[in-house]
């Protein structure tokens, strides 16, 4: 699901990072909504499985042009990709029980050795596309991050905070807009009008009942 309150100055990223013919959440929808958003600051809650390289880069890189500032709340889950985006925040708050997840980005390939032995070398040409983030935000040097990367390393809230990839951890307080409350309380409750949602790049019946399904 992805949804953007103009009004409480939240997107909502909980679903994959890719291609959005394939329903998932990409770039394009973030930086308009962004746009739209001028000024003010912006929260991102997140609980994302990670996804796409190329649309989470750009994803970041709106987040930290955004001139009213940026926080990042992790509900549940920032995998992958998704922690790279959450180093976007001034501030990333993760909930208690949430989890954060790093590794190399990966493909699959096929060929013969000398095409295998080049598309290593354009994964190491991505992963260091977006270690910088990494070191600049927890103070780790690049020579232990590629470690950490290497290893596919798992943290809890706290200890992503411990190794300086959050900045707190804890108990998160929800005032959530009228269309996320069904994820918070179990509660559905149907839009006024039968028109999209801000940031919807789908109809309001069918977000509803992805909403409603989860």
């Amino acid at each position: 699901m992805y949804q953007a309150d103009y009004e409480t100055g939240e997107i909502f990223l909980y679903d994959g990072i890719g291609d959005a013919n394939w329903g998932m959440i990409d770039a394009a929808t973030v930086m308009s909504d962004l746009g739209k958003m001028s000024g003010g600051r912006v929260t991102v809650r997140m609980s994302s499985p990670g996804g796409s390289v190329e649309e989470g880069r750009l994803i970041y890189n709106a987040l930290k042009r955004h001139q009213g500032g940026v926080d990042v709340v992790v509900d549940s889950s920032a995998y992958s990709i998704a922690s790279y985006i959450a180093m976007a925040g001034d501030r990333i708050i993760m909930a208690k029980n949430a989890m954060m997840m790093l590794h190399n980005p990966f493909t699959m390939a096929f060929g013969d050795a000398k095409e295998l032995r080049k598309t290593a070398d354009v994964l190491d040409k991505f992963r260091d596309s977006i270690i910088t983030a990494y070191t600049e935000k927890s103070g780790v040097d690049r020579k232990k991050m590629i470690a950490i990367l290497d290893a596919e390393t798992w943290y809890t809230a706290q200890e992503a905070v411990a190794a300086g990839f959050a900045t707190e951890a804890g108990d998160l307080a929800v005032d959530a807009p009228s269309f996320a409350r069904a994820m918070y309380t179990g509660k559905p409750q149907e839009p006024k009008q039968a028109t999209p949602m801000a940031g919807s790049r789908t109809n309001w019946r069918r977000n509803v009942g992805a909403m409603i399904g989860k």
